[in-house]
């Protein structure tokens, strides 16, 4: 079984932007930190930086050193400000590392040789609550993918404010769509929320507004599929069995919960910073059980979609099975599959030619595609036994399944390759309603529709929020106590009490600080 993989990037490194700071060859990287006050703080980070010196380190030894400074100049700081810094950006708001450093557990091997930094602080609201519902205020928005828009949406790099934390943002419009439009938004949510797992695209939140739904998603800062293989290339065929498996695996959790994916293109398999495979778009999904078939509908990307489907037919999972072998195609061969000058050709290709194929695919390859795109869904592998039989196939030989389904195997990825490339994003628009590509067609309806059951938050991401609110909120009440007793404010260091903190109980903390005495004794 192959038990490691790994993929390096030395041959074909890819510069965008100031990403190739990043990797900076020089001995130590020297780090300016301005804080509160106009304390600063000149850090020297040796490299090779040890896997201990991460985000989270930094933010801790900037705090402790801003809490002694504060003691020594006789300086009274409200604790909240300090509870509030969640994370440090850059000066010049370079988003390539902005984003690494809101990452409390990245290594710090991103920095350049020299850099200036700033905190972050998230938003803390006084009047946040169980109840709190999110909205577009609580958002920076970052940048705009490029190539999105009208019916399937538009996406955006956003920041939550209450968090620090980046995320995809997924902009739906309301007006001027059908009914099936708007069960089919529904669906899209719904089915998200059902197959949530480390092989998709998990959501955090939905909200709307008068005339837009909105998805809110974890971000995958690499390229998709289909970015990696226009600028690396086909992929051998050991490339392609990881890619492929992981896949596999991640169609593997879609059926077992009763969902055709319906779109499967190397445009919707993400790449994580993990070295992971995610799958993305849910937006052509359906619910069917197993044995059924879903009705006469077309929907999906042509070069992709089975001839049943694409022909209008009854189909079932078998149609995702289609979509792996012309996906293995694609990244195996560099070629789309059926490629023509007009959609009529095409659909021709689909239904009746059979693949080309190159002379350095293997038999065990070729194979594999053969017997995954057969035109009778009936004859295609995995309609006997499911995903089961694929896994079976001897192109898959030496992927361990269960190691695929415990991402024990992933790509190494090199943090040249990562994150907002010119080429996918663009700057995104103060008010991202009004320069919407869709509003700018459409007016907004008078009587817009309020989709009911449509909010959404993940009780995870929510849960940490909260906590995050309560540490902020006992902090200020604190500094309360100490500005009232004009106490000395504790040198040691504060955030090992934050943690504490969050793992006890708010009365408790507030119990501590009856006097000014027991406030001394507090092991900051």
């Amino acid at each position: 079984m192959l038990d490691s993989y790994q993929w390096e990037f030395g041959k074909k490194t890819l510069v965008a932007g100031s990403v190739s700071t990043l990797t900076s060859k020089k001995q130590s990287i020297h780090v300016k930190i301005e804080l509160p006050y106009k304390i600063t703080l000149n850090l020297q980070i040796q490299r090779p930086v040890s896997n201990e010196q991460t985000c989270s380190w930094l933010l801790k030894c900037a705090i402790k050193y801003f809490m002694e400074e504060c003691v020594s100049r006789n300086i009274n700081v409200n604790l909240g400000l300090i509870s509030n810094m969640v994370a440090f950006q850059t000066q010049d708001h370079n988003a390539d590392v902005d984003y690494l450093l809101s990452r409390p557990e990245q290594p710090l091997s991103f920095l350049p040789e020299r850099i200036i930094l700033v905190p972050y602080y998230k938003e803390y609201n006084r009047n946040f609550s169980l109840e709190y519902k999110i909205s577009l205020q609580d958002f920076d928005f970052i940048a705009k993918i490029k190539g999105n828009g009208g019916q399937a949406g538009s996406m955006y790099l956003a920041r939550l404010k209450l968090d620090g934390k980046y995320y995809i943002v997924k902009q739906l419009p309301k007006t001027g769509l059908l009914s099936e439009d708007h069960q089919r938004i529904l669906m899209e949510k719904n089915i998200m929320i059902e197959t949530e797992s480390s092989f998709t695209t998990r959501l955090l939140f939905a909200f709307q507004t008068a005339d837009f739904c909105y998805f809110v998603m974890e971000y995958s800062p690499y390229e998709n599929l289909l970015g990696f293989k226009n600028k690396y290339g086909k992929l051998d065929e050991q490339s392609g069995t990881f890619f492929i498996a992981s896949v596999l695996a991640a169609l593997e959790v879609l059926h077992s919960r009763s969902v055709i994916h319906g779109d499967l293109k190397p445009e919707n398999v993400l790449i994580d910073i993990d070295g992971t495979i995610k799958l993305s778009n849910f937006r052509h999904s359906k619910k069917v059980e197993r044995h059924q078939s879903v009705g006469q509908t077309i929907s999906g990307s042509l070069n992709f979609m089975s001839p049943e489907k694409l022909t209008g037919k009854v189909h079932d999972f078998t149609s995702d099975y289609y979509s792996l072998g012309m996906l293995t195609y694609e990244i195996l061969t560099g070629k789309l599959p059926f490629k023509s000058n007009s959609m009529a050709k095409t659909i021709v290709k689909i239904s009746h030619e059979k693949l080309d194929y190159p002379e350095h695919l293997s038999k065990n390859a070729i194979d594999f595609i053969e017997r995954l795109v057969c035109k009778d869904p009936k004859l295609r592998m995995g309609r006997k036994k499911g995903i089961s039989e694929i896994w079976k196939h001897p192109w898959l030989k030496a992927i361990d399944p269960e190691k695929i389904r415990r991402k024990e195997i992933r790509l190494e990825m090199n943090l040249e390759s990562i994150l907002v490339l010119p080429s996918r994003y663009e700057k995104a628009p103060e008010n991202i309603e009004e320069t919407s590509n869709w509003a700018l067609g459409i007016p907004a309806q008078k009587d817009s529709v309020n989709f009911s059951l449509f909010d959404f938050r993940s009780s995870e991401t929510w849960s940490a929020i909260l906590r995050s609110f309560e540490t902020s909120k006992a902090s200020e009440l604190t500094s309360q106590v100490l500005e009232k007793g004009k106490t000395t404010i504790p040198t040691e260091d504060y955030m090992e009490e934050m943690e504490e903190f969050d793992s006890g109980t708010h009365n408790a903390f507030i119990s501590r600080l009856s006097t000014a005495s027991e406030i001394k004794k507090i092991p900051f």
